[in-house]
């Protein structure tokens, strides 16, 4: 029912509308005969299940109730708000409760991390000549499934403008003792977005959420400090700090301590720096840090092993830039008996890579020591490098114990050439016999190809 179409003054609708089940597939069709230009790509959500929507909007133009319900196979969403004051001076609001009852996302995103989702959320928004705001008064998590684990008893609240996001979020799951709380300032100096947050986390257990399920017991808690800004041409810059990380497994206590990483740019050169107690490490490069990782394969792989590895070689033509990295291990047995039992590196342990900008590439690893399980390389040396249009490796090791063998003075080299390989090694045993053997593998001719 419609009164008053036409008079504003007496205009006032009271309308129910409901579907029979439909698809996103169905409902993209329909949007995009009315807006041909609107790329919402729902067909991409809830991908063969069947919906179902009802809806109403009551009232008068200044003041509307509307009611909307779209349920199904996923399950429940529902919303009610009211819109007011859209025809008179005051400002434009809206005041309203969303709900999520038993929702698949998982089902919905076509990503199986995802689980359930019951949620809660009360908002209000206005529309004001300096701009709009919203409040989210209150954000109820009463469960939100990830990688098999509901995550329950969540809170947060927060505020939006057209210059900033100020939110804070409390978790009392028993195995997430988490506080948040941020600012995003994307107005700030016009160009650059700043965000800054600081997280506390308390007893996050690792096991009973999934998150890693090595030990029978693991917790982990830790400090979060961040400031940085996200600018238009390189990645983001600021300073990132982990503050008294600990981390807990049925056997032993790890105190981990802090750890400091801050990324700047000068002279359109960016610069990250990572000090701890269990590494440093630098990174400096004048290009984008994505394209600078892309870069690796472009001088490696992507040019000598197109056709035996099967990428294609889009190193050609590409503007490569001066990259240059270097790792030093301080002390990483805590962490590494934490997460990787198996494997050990010796203090001192160091690596450097400089990547130019004729594509030219260096790499220099050493370390006293290296185990993985029973195997253990003493005295390692490796170089690698693309010098001379090929890839050229030499490793070096005093000492390997691998496979019930005890071999000395050993040392393996590799040249690769269009698709061309060539491996040496030479090692001796522990009753002196000297041991050299030849690897060839050249490029095969089209008859001999599947």
């Amino acid at each position: 029912e419609i009164i008053g179409l036409g008079d504003p003054g007496c205009f006032a609708a009271d309308l129910k509308a409901s579907s029979p089940s439909f698809t996103t597939a169905s409902a993209g069709k329909f949007v995009k005969a009315f807006a041909p230009d609107a790329n919402l790509r729902l067909d991409s959500l809830a991908v063969g299940k069947r919906l179902t929507l009802n809806a109403s909007l009551k009232g008068r133009v200044n003041n509307f109730d509307i009611d909307v319900t779209i349920g199904g196979e996923v399950g429940k969403l529902s919303a009610g708000f009211n819109l007011a004051n859209i025809d008179n001076e005051q400002d434009i609001t809206i005041a309203g409760h969303f709900k999520a009852d038993a929702v698949d996302l998982g089902a919905i995103t076509g990503n199986d991390i995802f689980g359930f989702v019951d949620a809660e959320l009360g908002t209000r928004a206005s529309f004001t000549e300096e701009g709009p705001s919203t409040i989210i008064d209150s954000l109820k998590v009463d469960r939100f499934g990830v990688l098999g684990y509901d995550y329950n008893n969540i809170r947060a609240r927060g505020k939006i403008t057209d210059e900033f996001f100020d939110g804070q979020l409390v978790s009392t799951d028993p195995n997430v003792d988490l506080s948040f709380n941020g600012i995003i300032n994307y107005g700030f100096n016009g160009e650059m977005v700043r965000t800054t947050y600081k997280a506390r986390i308390n007893n996050l257990d690792l096991h009973e959420t999934n998150l890693y399920r090595r030990w029978n017991e693991s917790r982990a808690s830790a400090i979060l400090d961040v400031d940085y800004f996200a600018t238009g041409r390189m990645d983001a810059i600021g300073e990132y700090r982990i503050d008294s990380l600990v981390l807990e497994n049925e056997y032993k206590r790890y105190e981990i301590g802090g750890m400091r990483m801050e990324t700047s740019e000068e002279n359109d050169i960016f610069h990250f720096v990572m000090d701890s107690g269990i590494a440093t490490a630098e990174l400096s490069s004048d290009i984008p840090i994505n394209d600078a990782i892309r870069n690796l394969k472009y001088m490696t792989v992507s040019r000598e092993l197109p056709g035996i590895l099967n990428v294609p070689d889009d190193s050609t033509g590409h503007t490569f830039g001066n990259v240059q990295i270097g790792i030093d291990i301080k002390d990483a047995d805590s962490i590494l008996e934490f997460f990787l039992p198996d494997l050990q590196i010796a203090d001192g342990t160091s690596l450097q890579l400089n990547g130019s900008r004729n594509g030219d590439l260096n790499t220099l690893v050493s370390s006293k020591y290296f185990r993985f399980k029973e195997n253990e390389f003493s005295g390692l040396d490796i170089t690698f490098d693309n010098l001379s249009s090929s890839l050229n490796a030499i490793f070096t090791a005093g000492e390997i114990r691998m496979g019930g063998m005890h071999l000395k003075d050993n040392a393996v080299s590799a040249y690769v050439d269009d698709n061309n390989v060539d491996i040496s090694l030479n090692f001796n045993d522990y009753e002196d016999d000297d041991f050299f053997i030849n690897f060839i593998s050249e490029e095969c001719d089209d008859r001999y190809r599947d």
